[in-house]
């Protein structure tokens, strides 16, 4: 079946599809396609990766547009929310481009266990006569002004 995507044109359907915006799962789900069958097409294939990378590409870029002007897309403000949100999303998964800044990977390793065993030493604890010292006991509580209790 990898072959007959190609000589039946639907490789290059679905790169121009992705190019769009579209998910690969959505556009293989229209033409009635595995993605294994689209991915085998051009794994071994540099010219057809190649051409699936650019579609790709140019996807997230058009996605971008899409974003930027998603109230062409729905007038509802709380529906535009979520479509931007999940646009958001799929840009960050498809390029680094448009990932999430503040959630970069630190590929710096640190072993922090001396730094907190530090800082927990510099803790002021109070003194051995100064500590609170909670007696569970039961006491009885005295009245000292000598009116006894009060039924009102």
């Amino acid at each position: 079946m990898t072959k007959a995507l190609i000589v039946s044109g639907l490789f290059g359907l679905v790169c121009e599809r992705i190019a769009l915006g579209d998910t690969l799962t959505e556009v293989c789900q229209e033409l009635d396609i595995s993605p294994s069958a689209f991915y085998d097409t051009y794994r071994g294939d540099p010219k057809l990766h190649q051409e699936f990378l650019q579609a790709k590409e140019t996807g997230a870029e058009a996605l971008a547009d899409r974003l930027q002007h998603v109230d062409r897309y729905c007038r509802d403000a709380g529906m535009a929310g979520v479509l931007s949100t999940n646009w958001r999303w799929l840009l960050a998964k498809r390029t680094q481009k448009y990932g999430d800044k503040s959630q970069g990977e630190d590929k710096h390793a640190a072993d922090l266990t001396a730094v907190l065993q530090e800082a927990i030493a510099r803790i002021p604890r109070p003194a051995g006569d100064q500590a609170k010292v909670i007696n569970s006991q039961a006491t009885e509580l005295v009245d000292l002004s000598g009116e006894g209790p009060t039924d009102s």
